[in-house]
């Protein structure tokens, strides 16, 4: 599967994790504003990883724009930040992403950091899960993975 991972950093973790997981799954990095329309066409997956700040998903805008070049794709949200995947927060910016998005996208928290507050918590052994997922077989449906029969 032909993987391309897109991110929006704004304090390094989000940039640090892409490139992470780009090298263990040999995959094309590219920062959000510099990804072209043709370029999300020509991609079986992509991984999207960008931090949330205050309830805010710092991806949302770009998903909303590019909507029409990532639906039908396998899609991976890591979203990066101090907030746990089950706080209020969290769950508050997911709500707020585009609905469509939320019913096709696998979505796992990686902890992020504020100067060097949670530093120590940043570190590639966090992406594994996102990997192991990316590498496998299967659909999302509703926000979970489903296997495929071959």
């Amino acid at each position: 599967m032909k993987t391309l991972i897109v991110y929006r950093s704004m304090l390094g973790s989000s940039k640090n994790y892409a490139i992470w997981m780009g090298k263990s799954l040999s995959a094309k990095i590219v920062k959000y504003s510099d990804v072209k329309n043709k370029e999300l066409a020509e991609y079986d997956q992509i991984i999207l990883v960008g931090g949330t700040y205050a309830g805010w998903m710092s991806l949302d805008g770009f998903i909303r724009r590019k909507w029409d070049y990532l639906k039908g794709k396998k899609l991976i949200l890591a979203d990066v930040g101090l907030a746990q995947k089950d706080s209020s927060d969290t769950q508050r910016s997911w709500g707020k992403m585009l609905p469509e998005f939320r019913k096709t996208a696998k979505m796992y928290k990686v902890p992020g950091k504020i100067g060097r507050l949670n530093e120590e918590n940043v570190s590639e052994k966090n992406i594994k899960e996102i990997v192991d997922f990316a590498r496998g077989a299967g659909k999302i449906v509703n926000g979970k993975r489903k296997k495929t029969v071959v």
